[in-house]
């Protein structure tokens, strides 16, 4: 007698229905081919329902995911050790739909609501993704994202390596991403995989350089970074920080995640005239963002960075016409009238150490 793995299909679906709290099924065939170290099983047509909410919030929201096939295989070895190695995993032509409510309900939560952590998966050592879609419709940030995710073995200029590229909406302004990746092949959980991104919000722009120090652990990067804009505070949208009012700026730095700790080390540019540099971090693990920076500057214009003392800061067509800058200066230091105790707490909670080196002669 032959076994059909397809009898499996329905035990499978009732179990990940159980496991998801929403419905789960394969509806195409289930191949398995066990009799190896390594086995691999193969799913087709395998479907993921949206959480009971979802339809209240999105009528058209669909299914949450919906994949032509699903392949991948797992060293036994290591799983006797507590360990998952997936020597190849395959995902061709899936649509994936992430929704998340004013509330902060998100249907990629399963099971009981728990706090944001960072996504961390097994070790993949070969990644193949063929013509995968992804809509992230995010109703508490403001933000609507299509695009689509690739990562195949083929000639061209961006053969092998992992892409995702898009394009929505984020407040009304216009949103652009792209994030690239080394080749998905031979990955080592004890070698870094690099990463490029280019992130366009409205008149924002963040570019980014890193690797991923453990794969596929999105709990540990560093990258080089570079974020411009027309305002610090249309930061929040992306970051979930509330950052204060600001002219034009442009810094550069050192990021590093280490779980819910962000440092920004050895930042440096420029708010409005001012110029700006020091080292940041953010705690993500709370209620709410905690933000702590040690700002150092040679030229401050309390123009461009009053809001942090609760100022506002007025129209630039409001503002008076700067005297031309002298050629001499002298060090000084503010008087500590401005921020009597450092460190000053902003509307945003953030304790920072402000520092004048230099200020134009009174």
């Amino acid at each position: 007698m032959i076994f059909d793995w397809n009898w499996l299909r329905g035990p499978i679906g009732r179990y990940a229905s159980a496991q998801l709290q929403r419905e789960v099924a394969i509806t195409g065939d289930l191949r398995v081919h066990p009799w190896s170290f390594s086995p691999k099983a193969e799913a087709f047509g395998v479907r993921i329902g949206q959480p009971a909410w979802a339809k209240s919030v999105d009528p058209q929201a669909g299914q949450m995911a919906r994949v032509e096939r699903i392949a991948v295989q797992i060293k036994i070895l290591p799983l006797l050790r507590g360990q998952i190695v997936l020597p190849f995993l395959a995902i061709d032509r899936a649509d994936v739909r992430l929704l998340r409510d004013k509330e902060g309900r998100a249907n990629w939560t399963f099971g009981a609501r728990k706090s944001d952590k960072p996504l961390k998966l097994p070790a993949v050592q070969r990644l193949v993704i063929n013509e995968g879609r992804l809509r992230v419709d995010d109703r508490q940030r403001g933000a609507l994202f299509v695009g689509t995710v690739n990562a195949q073995e083929r000639a061209g200029d961006k053969g092998g390596r992992f892409v995702l590229e898009g394009k929505g909406d984020l407040n009304r302004s216009a949103f652009v991403a792209q994030v690239t990746g080394g080749p998905l092949l031979n990955i080592s959980p004890s070698r870094p995989y690099p990463f490029d991104a280019d992130i366009r919000a409205g008149s924002t722009r963040i570019t980014a350089e890193g690797k991923v120090i453990k794969p596929f652990d999105l709990g540990r990067f560093e990258t080089q970074l570079t974020v411009s804009g027309a305002d610090l505070n249309r930061l929040h949208d992306l970051t979930g920080l509330t950052l204060p009012n600001t002219p034009p700026y442009k810094v550069s730095g050192h990021l590093v995640r280490k779980g819910d700790r962000y440092d920004f080390e050895k930042l440096s540019g420029r708010v409005g005239d001012s110029d700006l540099s020091g080292d940041l971090f953010v705690l993500t693990g709370r209620e709410r963002p905690y933000l702590e920076a040690d700002l150092r500057s040679r030229r401050l214009d309390f123009d461009d960075l009053g809001s942090l003392f609760g100022a506002a800061r007025p129209p630039v067509a409001a503002r008076p016409p700067r005297p031309a800058r002298r050629s001499r200066r002298r060090n000084v230091t503010r008087p500590s009238a401005c921020c009597p105790t450092p460190p000053c707490r902003s509307t945003a909670s953030a304790p920072w150490t402000p520092r004048s080196a230099t200020a134009p002669r009174p």
